[in-house]
Order: C-alpha cells, then sequence, then structure tokens
C-alpha cells in the first residue's frame, strides 16, 4: 500500500490534483497489475485476498473495473433533475438502493483504470461543479460517474450491494404524508422512481445495531434486524463488505468506529498505541 497524495499540495490543482497523483503512480505498474484505489477515510473489513478477489468478482459482472457506490446522489453538490436524466433514467431495473456512483474505491485493471484517469484529467473542463460562494471547481466523483456510467460502461461495473466498498450513510425515501422538503440528497424510492428529499438515517440504523463490531474478529459487519422499518432498503446491501467509507454524513460514525477498529486490533496483539509506534521507529 502507498499513500500517493502523502505531503502533495493540492492548492493549485484542488480535487484534480486526486486522479493526476494516481496516474502518475499507476504508469510506474506493469500493464496486467490489478490496484486498489482507496480514499483516505477508508478501513479494512477483510482477512483474505481470497476473500477481496471473490467480492470483486462478484461485483464487476465480467467488467475489468468496479466502482463503489452509495444510497445518495451526490457529485460534488446535490444531484439535480438533469444528473439523474443524464445517469440515473433506469434506476428501476438497478438491484439494490444503492445505485449512485462513488469514487470512494476504484478496483480493478491497471492499464482500463489508467484510461479512465486519462480521460478524466485530459477532459476535467468539462467537470467543474458550483460550490458554496459561487466558486466553479472541478469534482472527481463527479468526472468517474459520468465516466463509469455514460463515456465507458462497458470497462466499468458499479458495485450495487456495497460488497467492495460499504458507505455509512443511510439515506431511504420519507414514508409519511408530511415530506420535510430540507433533505436535499436525492435517493431511490421502491417503485424505482426518484425521491428529492431523503433523510439521514445513519444514526438511526447505528442505534439499532446495525454496524456492528465482532470482537474476535475487530471487522465491521452489517447486522440486519428483520424488524427494522428500513429493511426493504438494507437488506439489498452486503452484510459483510471489504471496506469501509466514511463518506457524506457517515463521517461522524466512521471516525469513532475506526477507533474502536484499531483499539480492537491493538489488545488482540497485546500491544499499545506506544508499542505500536515503537515498532515502526
Amino acid at each position: 500500500m502507498e499513500n500517493v497524495c502523502y505531503a502533495k499540495s493540492w492548492g493549485k490543482h484542488g480535487f484534480l490534483t486526486k486522479p493526476m497523483l494516481y496516474k502518475k503512480f499507476m504508469l510506474r505498474l506493469p500493464e496486467n497489475a490489478y490496484v486498489i484505489l482507496m480514499d483516505s477515510d477508508t478501513f479494512w473489513a477483510v482477512r483474505s485476498l481470497k476473500r477481496l478477489w471473490h467480492k470483486f468478482d462478484c461485483a464487476r459482472g465480467g467488467k475489468d473495473v468496479v466502482l463503489s457506490t452509495e444510497m445518495q446522489c451526490w457529485v460534488g453538490r446535490y444531484c439535480t433533475a438533469d444528473d439523474l436524466k443524464r445517469w440515473y433514467s433506469n434506476l428501476a431495473n438497478t438491484p439494490s438502493y444503492s445505485p449512485f456512483a462513488n469514487s470512494g474505491i476504484v478496483m480493478g485493471r491497471a492499464d482500463k483504470i489508467i484510461k479512465m484517469l486519462s480521460f478524466v484529467t485530459e477532459h476535467n473542463a468539462d467537470y467543474f461543479v458550483e460550490k458554496p460562494g459561487g466558486k466553479m471547481k472541478f469534482d472527481d466523483q463527479y468526472a468517474i460517474a459520468d465516466y463509469a456510467i455514460n463515456v465507458n460502461p462497458a470497462d466499468v461495473a458499479l458495485d450495487y450491494h456495497q460488497q467492495l466498498l460499504a458507505s455509512f450513510s443511510i439515506h431511504t425515501p420519507q414514508e409519511t404524508n408530511v415530506i420535510d422538503t430540507n433533505w436535499g440528497f436525492v435517493c431511490k424510492q421502491k417503485d424505482g422512481s426518484i425521491s428529492m428529499n431523503c433523510p439521514d438515517f445513519t444514526n438511526r440504523m447505528n442505534r439499532r445495531g446495525f454496524f456492528h463490531l465482532d470482537e474476535d474478529t475487530c471487522l465491521v459487519t452489517r447486522k440486519i434486524n428483520p424488524r427494522t422499518d428500513l429493511l426493504e432498503y438494507v437488506r439489498t446491501l452486503a452484510p459483510d463488505p471489504a471496506i469501509w467509507h466514511g463518506n457524506g454524513v457517515g463521517k461522524r460514525l466512521y471516525i469513532p468506529l475506526m477507533d474502536m477498529v484499531w483499539n480492537c486490533e491493538l489488545t488482540k496483539r497485546g500491544m499499545s498505541i506506544d508499542d505500536f509506534h515503537k515498532s515502526n521507529e
């Protein structure tokens, strides 16, 4: 593993820095190599490479690259009606309630991912979105989602069941007669249509034990209560993903759980944090 962004300045290019650094690193690899590109707010939940490869093969559907997904639509801003028309006009035929592309993890053949990163960096001017304050900035999720869905879907599969990468963020439609329009997230409804105001149910699901840390293995899994009112939505997600991602509102849960996983791993080895640091000096 290598942190390709370590000590690199993002001041000049902003989020365009990430695909540029990824590509620079990958050009040193053999063409037949396979890679995983992971955001920094992630941690592992798998013990064996065999299990990781199995999940990749299940998710890729015969394609060479797998891109992660999430339950809410986000492309550097809340998705608009135009975004949905551009990429997500056929949600009824997607096999889960996590149909929206997320750039937090990309796994696959190095040459195919280099091809994707080359397109994204060369056409970066097409992927600027308006940020708070009216500033236009490049967004890598906007670019990679477009590449995967519109530009080259023959190469890229979406991990609809979050088998490789699981998002902590849980967004579903409001199943009530009174709709709170303060929620800007978009999500998929049970009939395959779009809800434009989807609340965050991450903390509620956490209180009900949905995110489970096994103290023997130190792995985080999903523990689905068959009586949960969100069962229809969450049962389409893999119970044992390979990697967890603290994207969006899930960041609030990712941070304490990551700390718990870290302390669990140290305890299993009979080590303190000081012991760990000394072993790496």
